[in-house]
């Protein structure tokens, strides 16, 4: 296994802890690229194109970990945290993405880690 580590150390741990496979980062990216969208489960899974059953369970971990929140109960709409700690970790996280190798970073972490986690 490579010892691979990010430009930004803290952005790493947010990766290996939060944002721990592929289906939690296109969460993520999802939400970025629409700033203040609110969204059900069916709309993410097709912007993703991944089950819903796989997109309920990562937001679950997602909110627990305060990234997503749901913003309305009763429709079970999701959206990026107003938190401002949540949000730039976000923002670093992006800044990393957008680096094509750091982005060839975060992909190797992420099949790491979903490695370990079978």
């Amino acid at each position: 296994m490579l010892d691979i580590h990010l430009a930004d150390p803290q952005t790493e741990r947010f990766i290996r802890e939060v944002v721990n496979d592929f289906t939690k980062l296109d969460i993520v990216l999802f939400f970025s690229r629409n700033r203040g969208h609110e969204a059900p489960i069916d709309e993410i899974a097709r912007y993703t194109g991944r089950s819903g059953a796989d997109i309920e369970k990562a937001l679950a971990f997602l909110e627990d970990s305060g990234l997503i929140v749901t913003v309305r109960e009763m429709e079970k709409l999701y959206g990026l945290s107003d938190d401002a700690s949540i949000r730039a970790r976000v923002e670093d996280l992006l800044r990393l993405y957008d680096n094509i190798t750091e982005r060839l970073k975060i992909i190797s972490i992420l099949i790491q880690t979903s490695e370990f986690s079978q």
